[in-house]
């Protein structure tokens, strides 16, 4: 899998929420205890349920390595397009 150097999800971030978009950034996992799957607390199901029947922007960058160290947080971006 190709991760995203973090500084440049971090730049991505940024630039989603001075554009008005939500990011969301936590561990991804799957089952969660409803059965989806989940974004560190948050239930994504129901969250993208809020998003039905619109046309949503979603990009997710798996973030890479940094300083040696692994760092498994997932950026989700939203943005109703």
């Amino acid at each position: 899998m190709i991760t995203v150097d973090p500084a440049n999800t971090q730049e991505l971030s940024n630039i989603a929420r001075e554009i008005g978009a939500e990011v969301l950034v936590g561990d991804l996992r799957y089952p969660s205890e409803t059965g989806g799957w989940q974004l560190g607390d948050l239930d994504l199901s129901e969250y993208l349920d809020r998003y039905r029947d619109q046309r949503p922007v979603l990009i997710i960058a798996p973030v890479g390595q940094e300083h040696g160290a692994d760092v498994y947080l997932r950026h989700l971006w939203l943005r109703n397009g």
